[in-house]
Formats: C-alpha cells, structure tokens, sequence
C-alpha cells in the first residue's frame, strides 16, 4: 500500500446509518475484517463483510493493487454494532480559531500567513473576555496590537463576520484541504441539515 492510499479517510456510520467519526484507511480495514463494520459500496447502497468485500467487482470504485490481487477501496463503513451519535466536541484552540477563519483577519480581511496570524478576544482577557468560539478571532499582529485591551466599540475596527461555533463538527475535524467525497455527502448534509447541528 502506498502512503497515500494509507492516510485515506473513510467515513464511519454508525448502526442507524448516521455518520459518526472518520477513520484512516487502514483503520477501517481491520475493523471490516474483524467484523466490527461492513463496507457500503456507496454505488449501489449494499452493505459487504470483509470477505464479500474483496469479492465485489463495481468499476466505478477505486482498487487498491495488492500483492496478488486488487482491493476495492471503501469510501464509507456502517458499524456492525455502535447506535450512538457522540457529542463532538472541538476545542476553540489558537489552530482551531485561525482554521475556522481560514486565516483571514477579520477586522482587514486580509489573507495571513501564519506566522503573522493571532487570535484576538473581542471583548478583552482583561476585561473579562472568555477564549472561546465566539470571543476569539484570527487577527493580524499589527491589528491585535493596535486594539490592545479596547472594546470594539472604542475603536475604529470591524468584525467582518460575527464569530461563531463550528457547525458540523466532524467535516471541522478533516484538514482544511481534503476534498470531500460525493458519497459522503449525501450522509453529512442530509443528516446534519435534518439534525440541526
């Protein structure tokens, strides 16, 4: 196996068909063949343990070559036993705030580099401002200096959009350069829009 096809995410569902977590490639595999979950070939909505799995012939899913034969690859698992939906909790850390904002200021709305990207409290530490979702902002360092320990109000910056908590948490968790699969949209959005987290 390649590095590449190794670090390849596949999307957990848990019994009920809601989606749970995120697993690595490999990861799933082992659970698939030990029958902690069943492979969804996403195509056809069919649900495959491990040696069925290896059996399925669909070419419009990727294979992976192995060293006699060519395994399909599963974008998406349904737990065999699992029916809760977890809490998903992520922390409003410095590398969180800047990924929400996509390193943009949000009092320029300048594109930051990161070693020029901070994260600024609306309303001051010193003033009792919690570091938080909503009270922490990506700002430039020269814009955080400038603001100091002010409140908003008593200078002359603007938020150019309201701070706010991540709303699916599982799609904040993946790195801000994974491409989603079109199958697992179809379980991220419906079940999120429905769920209304």
């Amino acid at each position: 196996m390649s590095n590449k096809i190794i670090n390849n995410n596949v999307l957990v569902l848990n019994k009920y068909w809601f989606p749970v977590g995120i697993l690595s490639l490999r990861h799933a595999f082992c659970k698939l063949f030990n029958e902690r979950v069943r492979a969804l070939n996403h195509n056809d909505y069919n649900l495959y343990d491990f040696g069925k799995w290896l059996g399925i012939s669909d070419n419009k899913l990727s294979y992976l070559r192995a060293s006699t034969s060519m395994v399909p690859i599963p974008e998406i698992v349904v737990s065999s036993f699992y029916d809760r939906v977890p809490k998903l909790y992520i922390h409003s850390s410095r590398s969180n705030i800047l990924k929400r904002d996509r390193y943009v200021c949000q009092y320029s709305g300048r594109r930051l580099e990161p070693s020029e990207a901070t994260v600024d409290h609306v309303i001051p530490k010193s003033k009792g401002g919690k570091y938080n979702w909503i009270n922490c902002v990506t700002s430039s360092f020269s814009i955080n200096n400038e603001k100091s320990d002010s409140y908003l109000e008593d200078t002359d910056l603007r938020l150019i959009r309201k701070p706010i908590s991540p709303k699916n948490k599982l799609l904040f968790s993946l790195p801000s350069d994974f491409s989603l699969p079109e199958s697992w949209k179809e379980f991220l959005f419906k079940n999120y829009t429905k769920s209304g987290k």
